[in-house]
């Protein structure tokens, strides 16, 4: 906590790690991200200087690894953005595709309640809870 320097050498052994057993050892890469964006802070918070003990690397590199590391975060969440898009878009399709076919059958089958097509659930239910036979359920 508030240790900047600390913070920024845990980041490190852990990208490390990612990195040097990438072939034996999987990691998600919302675990990478997290990472990234830690070191980041940690590098930002000021506190420290990127390379600090390692032969006195100049503030111009510590911009151009944050650079690299900010353009690194934000592929990654680019394509986390774009999958959970795509996933969702294919949800909206299927919703809307079963929403039709239950309203489609609600206006079909009248059951008795159904004063409404948007009130089809709250009837599928009553009338599945009204039945004791398992095979009557079933078929509801």
């Amino acid at each position: 906590q508030n240790n900047s320097r600390a913070a920024e050498a845990l980041y490190r052994e852990i990208l490390a790690l990612m990195d040097g057993n990438a072939a034996s050892v999987k990691t998600d890469s919302l675990q990478r991200l997290h990472t990234l964006e830690g070191l980041c802070a940690a590098l930002n918070s000021g506190a420290t200087e990127l390379g600090s003990g390692q032969g006195g690397q100049q503030p111009l590199t510590k911009q151009l690894h944050l650079e690299r590391m900010n353009r690194e975060i934000a592929q990654i969440r680019s394509q986390h953005l774009a999958k959970y898009e795509s996933d969702v878009a294919i949800a909206v399709v299927q919703f809307g595709a079963r929403t039709r076919a239950v309203r489609d059958v609600a206006l079909r089958t009248p059951l008795p309640g159904l004063d409404r097509v948007d009130n089809w659930w709250q009837v599928a239910l009553d009338a599945i809870r009204a039945q004791s036979d398992a095979e009557q359920r079933g078929q509801l």
